[in-house]
């Protein structure tokens, strides 16, 4: 099982802080567990409510599997900027990539939403319609 400190070490090794062999030193990662805890707490604003309740860095990583991956590179991405450190491309993708898992998986539309009828009514929509001999 993945745990809190395990992302966060992967993350610091996606920045290339620490090497694939290292470790993180302690200050490196209780900054960065912190990090992470304010990271997922603030997908709340975002609409990605994971229920997420701060975590010790020996927590089990609380999503599942398939995210793991994309989590540490949004918390790479989000550590870049302490560690004075540029985003690689790598990086940038795989935390979009994630962001996007996230987004499908824990942002649900509301059950009464309605849409204006003047947008289902557009004069592209009516156009279409009259191409296609309805």
């Amino acid at each position: 099982m993945t745990t809190m400190n395990d992302v966060v070490t992967g993350a610091l090794k996606r920045l290339r802080v620490i090497n694939a062999r290292q470790t993180p030193d302690g200050v490196s990662a209780s900054d960065g567990l912190a990090a992470l805890n304010d990271m997922m707490h603030s997908w709340k604003a975002k609409g990605v409510d994971t229920d997420h309740d701060t975590l010790e860095a020996a927590d089990d990583f609380p999503l599942d599997d398939e995210h793991v991956q994309g989590v540490k590179a949004l918390l790479a991405v989000r550590l870049a900027s302490d560690y004075g450190v540029a985003i690689d491309e790598g990086v940038a993708r795989d935390a979009g990539m994630g962001w996007s898992g996230l987004e499908a998986e824990f942002v649900k539309p509301a059950e009464d939403a309605t849409v204006d009828a003047g947008l289902r009514n557009l004069t592209s929509r009516r156009y279409g319609a009259a191409i296609l001999g309805q």
